[in-house]
């Protein structure tokens, strides 16, 4: 289902109640959104499509299918990445926006993500979140390398926003002694904690498309918060 607010005040878009589990907003056409889920009868959705914003949605692949997470490449927004979880099992790849897939076997990757992130300048550079740590890929998914120190504290929620080589990664660590928001420059080797105002475990991060000053957040609760500051300050704009 698809909320959108304006001015504050939330609203539903569309007839649609299915349970989304994958979304995602094509950065080349901020009118075109992805979803996989299940309808309120059961069953999975495939990978549907919507080209007017979430007021109508088409089937356009993998029908049966459950993607549990589905990511797409800003630069270049015709690669889309999904991990599946029934219907069919594994990691696939998009080159043509999701009218075809391609499975792979991802060498390294151990546990099932919660999350994938593409870097926002290398489309083959995707990261995956996961119980057992941070993954990193930088051949488009056939290979993952667990990003050091994370096996201890994994991120749950991410963001990464192009800055360098490696861009600043932004997420929620689940670290014992101080669990929180916290960032890094250097690819995630090391990690500061950064950023006031947010409440909760933070299990979606997502940059403003074109607009790398706005970050939002929502938590475990389906709280959301906003950033007008890259990440330094939060200001919640939805309550459960």
């Amino acid at each position: 289902m698809v909320r959108r607010s304006e001015d504050g005040q939330w609203y539903w878009v569309g007839d649609d109640r299915s349970d989304y589990m994958g979304f995602a907003v094509d950065p080349g056409d901020r009118n075109r959104f992805y979803m996989s889920g299940h309808p309120p009868t059961g069953g999975n959705l495939g990978f549907r499509v919507t080209e007017n914003r979430g007021k109508d949605w088409k089937t356009e692949s993998m029908s049966g299918v459950d993607f549990h997470a589905i990511a797409v490449a800003p630069a270049d927004p015709k690669t889309i990445y999904g991990w599946a979880t029934s219907g069919e099992v594994g990691f696939f790849v998009s080159r043509d926006r999701g009218q075809t897939w391609t499975e792979l076997r991802p060498i390294g990757l151990e546990e099932m993500p919660f999350n994938l992130i593409v870097d926002p300048a290398r489309p083959d550079r995707v990261f995956a979140t996961t119980r057992a740590g941070l993954y990193q890929s930088n051949n488009s998914g056939r290979n993952w390398e667990l990003v050091s120190n994370t096996d201890t504290a994994p991120i749950v929620g991410l963001a990464v926003l192009e800055d360098g080589t490696e861009g600043t990664l932004y997420g929620y660590r689940l670290l014992d002694s101080a669990p929180g928001l916290y960032r890094s420059g250097n690819g995630g080797q090391t990690w500061e904690r950064f950023g006031e105002g947010i409440e909760g475990i933070v299990v979606h991060l997502v940059q403003a498309p074109g607009n790398s000053q706005i970050l939002y957040a929502v938590n475990e609760n389906n709280g959301i918060f906003e950033s007008r500051d890259r990440g330094a300050t939060w200001t919640a704009i939805a309550t459960p």
